[in-house]
């Protein structure tokens, strides 16, 4: 039965003294519906506007890390955002255009690697290894003498001053390397150790001067390189440290160390293949280099390949567990893989080792808010502020959660610091917005709602945001602009087509707002409170198969609501069905026995 479309608002007491009883009756349930759309109304916006925030979220990293050529990031962002809408038509096209990117960059980057640019802007641990000073080597030299030539016996002086050097004797291996030279000045190793043990007692001068000396007597000499390279890193002349380290390896300096800073080279490149492998080489020469492994880990992980990366964050927390930060990504991943309750235990660790690491905390909130641990997240938070302030998702997120408990005249101080802290992250302004709202303080939510839209104007959900605002305050027209806005954007947002249909609704537009229910529901089809209001506008326009179709559904979804099943029974005695009436009545008395209207229940059974 097709619902009547009325063009025109309609003006409550108009012509009455034609009114008939029966319209009288219906203007009685047409006020107490009214009312009941008023309510509903002042529902937060905030739960309507943060319940689709995550896809848009996700969606616009992967757009913006795609231009940025972060490929695997995107990817990363898109299968989150999947997660939240795997029907979102958007995913499947921009993960096509990443791959297709991905593949035209490999074909570049194997065309062009010695070109390859550099970025400071990497999470992996550019740190050397610990160097932890061990017992003093025990070196026999009384059979040098007369035993040997000063060649050989040069070359045993330097294999001794290695190992000096290795257990961080620094005085004694530039003895022994000093010792080496004299015997055979013609020895470059002689002469580029010693500019290597300048460089580990922090004397660049020195360590460039003796690195130059022994490429003059061998070009190709594998530490004087390292050393060379080693300087260049520091001064963040990568390409040329690049150059130097590659040098290196490919003389007689077959050192962890070397491989381990090409492999660091290579992930800043985002060459991550020849990164592996450099990472793999290292950790073959050093079984003990932890921070190889975990740097290794992070390299797997932008190769997609989530369980060698595992494996090597715990070979790397096993080898050093004093660092943290293993264990954080370990966390990470198992949260990606929506594993939280690994996730918490991994996290919860790594504070425990680190406790001042106020990220770990945020990601740690984030777990504890999947689980549904509101008051640990909340905790969580409040911990990461407190160690850093300028951390802006520490004060986002805790912010977000005192929002949650009702507490936002601090949450807007917290969202504030949180822009001033990263003026680019728009969802701060929406959320901010959520709260002037609360507090009927509508100049300042539009305000930051306006700005969340002037940051990013494809948005939907800052428009559906403003469409609520304006939903409050009665602006229907406004309202209607921003919903429709909204779907433009976002065609899958149930959450906009619901705000077209309240709008519409208090509008008394009653065609167009069931339009806009149905168009919802075909969104999010178990959507409770929008079969309830499309139920009422069925009931208002005497549909009443209808409505009782729609309060028998959300009925069997929630349960919970006695509402419901007194309006169901309302729909049943209008369509003269008095044993379902009685029986959906008698279920409500029977569920709910402290029902506040349940001397309206009565009335009805009696009369059935």
């Amino acid at each position: 039965m097709s619902v009547k479309k009325k063009s025109k608002k309609i003006v409550k007491g108009k012509n009455e003294s034609l009114a008939k009883p029966a319209e009288e009756k219906k203007k009685k349930g047409f006020g107490f519906t009214l009312l009941i759309l008023l309510f509903l109304a002042l529902i937060p916006a905030g739960y309507f506007v943060m319940k689709k925030i995550n896809l848009e979220k996700y969606i616009a990293l992967a757009e913006e890390y795609t231009r940025n050529e972060a490929y695997q990031r995107a990817l990363d962002n898109l299968d989150k955002a999947y997660l939240e809408d795997p029907k979102d038509p958007r995913i499947e096209e921009l993960r096509k255009k990443i791959l297709r990117l991905m593949k035209e960059k490999e074909a570049k980057e194997a065309r062009d690697k010695k070109t390859a640019k550099f970025t400071d802007e990497t999470p992996i641990d550019t740190g050397e290894k610990k160097e932890i000073k061990k017992e003093k080597p025990i070196i026999k030299t009384d059979e040098l003498k007369d035993k040997l030539s000063k060649e050989d016996q040069a070359r045993q002086h330097i294999e001794n001053g290695k190992k000096y050097l290795k257990n961080g004797y620094y005085r004694e291996a530039m003895q022994e390397f000093k010792t080496a030279e004299k015997l055979d000045n013609k020895n470059a190793d002689a002469v580029g150790y010693q500019g290597l043990t300048h460089y580990k007692q922090n004397d660049t001068k020195n360590a460039i001067d003796r690195s130059r000396d022994a490429l003059k007597l061998d070009p190709d000499n594998g530490v004087a390189h390292y050393t060379t390279g080693k300087i260049l890193y520091d001064k963040k002349l990568y390409d040329e440290s690049f150059e130097e380290f590659k040098k290196s390896v490919s003389g007689n300096f077959d050192d962890p160390d070397a491989h381990y800073m090409l492999g660091i080279l290579y992930y800043m490149k985002k060459m991550y293949r020849e990164a592996k492998q450099e990472f793999g080489k290292c950790i073959q020469l050093d079984p003990e280099h932890a921070k190889a492994y975990y740097n290794l880990g992070l390299t797997y992980v932008k190769l997609s390949d989530d369980n060698n990366a595992l494996k090597n964050f715990q070979e790397s927390y096993k080898k050093d567990p004093s660092n943290a930060k293993p264990l954080v990504n370990i966390g990470l991943i198992y949260a990606l893989h929506k594993d939280y309750e690994k996730a918490v235990r991994f996290l919860e660790k790594s504070v425990e080792v680190d406790p001042n690491n106020d990220a770990a905390f945020v990601k740690l909130g984030n777990s504890y808010e999947e689980l549904g641990r509101k008051k640990d997240a909340l905790s969580a938070y409040k911990k990461a502020y407190a160690l850093n302030k300028e951390n802006y998702l520490a004060s986002y997120n805790y912010a977000r959660m005192l929002a949650f408990n009702g507490n936002h005249t601090e949450a807007i101080k917290l969202y504030n610091e949180s822009i001033n802290n990263n003026g680019s992250f728009y969802p701060a302004y929406i959320n901010l917005g959520n709260s002037y709202l609360e507090l009927k303080q509508y100049t300042e939510a539009e305000k930051a709602y306006n700005k969340a839209i002037q940051m990013n104007p494809n948005d939907a959900d800052s428009y559906t945001a403003l469409g609520y605002l304006y939903l409050k305050q009665e602006n229907f027209d406004l309202s209607l602009k921003n919903f429709k806005k909204a779907v433009d954007l976002n065609p899958k947002s149930d959450i906009a087509y619901k705000g077209m249909g309240d709008s519409y609704s208090k509008s008394e537009i009653y065609d167009d707002a069931v339009a806009a229910y149905k168009k919802a529901l075909e969104i999010s089809p178990t959507d409770i409170p929008t079969m309830v209001e499309l139920a009422k506008i069925y009931f208002i326009t005497k549909n009443y198969e209808e409505a009782a179709q729609e309060y028998e559904k959300a009925k069997k979804l929630s349960g919970t609501d006695p509402d419901i099943y007194l309006r169901l029974g309302e729909c049943y005695i209008k369509l003269n069905k008095n044993e379902e009436a009685r029986a959906v009545l008698m279920e409500l008395k029977k569920r709910f026995p402290a029902y506040k209207n349940m001397s309206t229940v009565d009335k009805y059974l009696s009369q059935l």
